[in-house]
């Protein structure tokens, strides 16, 4: 049903998330410890999370990659969005994720993004 509303233009009230993808070029063996900067925002987590977070900032990371969820990037075109990772505070890797699609529509509050990209560590 929120796929019908999303295609129909509505605003789903749940389920409906921002949301930037980022795979690692090489995956990460061990755990780690991961910092994302996105517009002016940072977030951080111990990697690989068990479940995933329901909350704004990461949602997931694995050996393969992570999740950022929840953050209003407003209503601009956003084709692309620029972010920064560090991996077990080493170097700060720029990354730029591509719009892939929108979910609903940019007329609702929050408009949900999905973005994807890779990061070069």
């Amino acid at each position: 049903m929120a796929q019908a509303a999303c295609r129909e233009g509505i605003c789903p009230t749940i389920g409906c998330q921002p949301q930037v993808s980022l795979t690692y070029r090489q995956p990460i063996a061990a755990p780690y410890h991961v910092v994302v900067s996105l517009r002016g925002v940072t977030f951080e987590a111990d990697c690989p999370m068990e479940l995933p977070s329901r909350t704004i900032g990461i949602s997931s990371c694995s050996a393969d990659g992570l999740v950022v969820t929840g953050v209003d990037l407003g209503h601009a075109s956003n084709d692309t969005v620029d972010l920064t990772v560090s991996i077990d505070a080493s170097e700060t890797l720029a990354v730029k994720a591509i719009l892939d699609g929108i979910s609903n529509t940019r007329d609702c509050d929050l408009v949900c993004y999905r973005h994807s990209g890779t990061v070069p560590n």
